[in-house]
């Protein structure tokens, strides 16, 4: 069985469209037509999902572009990933 934060995630298609406008992101879940918008931090997060990503992954990515510890990459990636479940975007 693969360790929780190895396996994969991935943002949920084909219903979810984003694009990149003027260096912020815009989303809008083609299920229910609600927009919503993140900042750096889950711009980065967000691209990385859309590759398909590992928690262990993004949790590097923050600590890498950000300088913050491992710690507090972990508590915002478990945030943002709690986010999207509650809006069911990412699919595990």
């Amino acid at each position: 069985m693969e360790p929780e934060r190895d396996r994969v995630i991935e943002l949920r298609n084909p219903d979810l469209l984003w694009r990149k406008i003027d260096g912020d992101l815009v989303a809008l879940d083609g299920r229910t037509w609600e927009y919503m918008t993140v900042n750096d931090a889950g711009r980065l997060v967000w691209e990385a999902l859309a590759e398909g990503s590992t928690r262990s992954r993004l949790i590097e990515l923050l600590v890498e572009t950000y300088g913050i510890t491992s710690a507090t990459a972990n508590h915002d990636v478990e945030e943002f990933l709690d986010m999207m479940r509650q809006q069911d975007l990412i699919s595990e």
